[in-house]
């Protein structure tokens, strides 16, 4: 008997862009489950309250601002100078001198086991596997702050530690559901995919690019080898990409060598539209959400600001990424999805602006054909 394809909502880097108008606009899209991806607001307690009440099927995975003045030291100087402020940012912590944030223990309690960093959960009416990878991302490397973050709540101090544990946390839920399609969640996606500024962990900010994808996950060289047009060319001669420090074992690495590749990698922070120096120079470039390799469909869902607001009556589009899969395994569909909100009322339409695409190549449907949208270009490419 043929099942239903299995329906996900992505949300992407929320910062503060979430109200009931939103909620409306994902109960409307009828998913299967809804995966947040971080960055929800600066330590917004009260948003990820918000979130956790939402009555749809979801997990989530936070971000870097999640932890926003709790994982580096600029952070802490920061909340402390608020709290000698007397500002209203936040629950006060027991020790301003600390510059420790109560706010992250604060999410984490609302979360509960909603929250799938290093965890898992079996989601879709028992039809999917999702594991979370390290949560509070911010890219790049470890520095001595976020080490002793790290430490702190989860007992990993380096990139090696942290891929070991998304490891054993995929072979757990391989373990408790085996036949299940395997969905990674992370707030960052992984290095491997190129440095240059519009691929998709390339810094954007700052000149010479360079890959800013989290070691822990990395996905490997193989991947630009297979699709070389994951890494686009570049008109503006660049630097060639900083080296990046690479663990001894790599989550994805490993579990493509095991045989146990995810379907999917859902990510975020790093926002679709490219920093403005870049802009300046390249009018209309964009960040690439969209790569494949080893059998696995990487997609960025960070589309910000996430809520637009319409010209006329006060409707607004509210950003999605739909994804649609097998429920043995592979994507069939992804797509943005705008769904324009009355304000405070009920949804007045849904356009969709696809990013992948696959067509049956045999009546059984077995074989299928993928198109991916390159976001940098609004060119497609056909996979085969």
């Amino acid at each position: 008997m043929t099942q239903d394809p299995i329906k996900l909502v992505l949300v992407g880097d929320v910062h503060g862009d979430w109200d009931e108008d939103s909620a409306t606009a994902a109960r409307h899209l009828e998913p299967d489950a809804v995966l947040f991806l971080g960055d929800f607001g600066n330590e917004d307690v009260a948003l990820v309250r918000s979130l956790a009440a939402l009555d749809l099927p979801k997990a989530f995975i936070l971000g870097n601002h999640d932890a926003m003045f709790s994982l580096s030291g600029r952070g802490k100087e920061y909340y402390v100078k608020r709290i000698l402020q007397k500002s209203t940012l936040g629950p006060f912590c027991s020790d301003p001198g600390s510059g420790a944030s109560p706010n992250v223990a604060l999410q984490l309690e609302a979360l509960g086991s909603m929250h799938l960093g290093y965890a898992s959960a079996t989601m879709a009416d028992g039809r999917l596997s999702v594991v979370g990878a390290r949560p509070f991302s911010q890219g790049g490397a470890m520095d001595d702050h976020v080490t002793d973050f790290y430490q702190r709540h989860y007992d990993v101090d380096s990139m090696s530690m942290s891929a070991q544990r998304i490891v054993e946390t995929a072979e757990r839920q391989h373990e408790a559901a085996p036949h299940l399609p395997l969905v990674l969640i992370a707030h960052n996606g992984p290095s491997g995919l190129g440095g240059r500024p519009e691929d998709p962990c390339g810094v954007d900010w700052r000149p010479g690019g360079g890959d800013h994808g989290d070691a822990d996950l990395e996905v490997g060289i193989p991947v630009l080898r297979r699709h070389p047009k994951t890494v686009l060319p570049c008109p503006t001669p660049i630097a060639p990409p900083k080296p990046h420090p690479s663990p001894r074992q790599a989550a994805l690495r490993e579990l493509c060598a095991r045989g146990r590749p995810p379907t999917l990698v859902a990510y975020g922070h790093m926002h679709e539209e490219l920093h403005h120096s870049v802009r300046r120079e390249r009018p209309g470039v964009k960040r690439e959400r969209v790569a494949v390799a080893h059998g696995a469909v990487f997609l960025n869902a960070a589309v910000v600001p996430r809520i637009v607001r319409l010209p006329g009556a006060g409707a607004r589009t509210h950003h999605f990424v739909e994804v649609r899969l097998a429920p043995p395994g592979g994507v069939l569909s992804a797509a943005d999805v705008l769904v324009e909100v009355a304000r405070g009322g009920g949804v007045l339409g849904v356009q969709r602006q696809p990013l992948l695409t696959t067509t049956a190549v045999d009546a059984e449907g077995g074989a299928r054909r993928t198109r991916i949208l390159h976001t940098s270009t609004g060119e497609w490419e056909d996979l085969g």
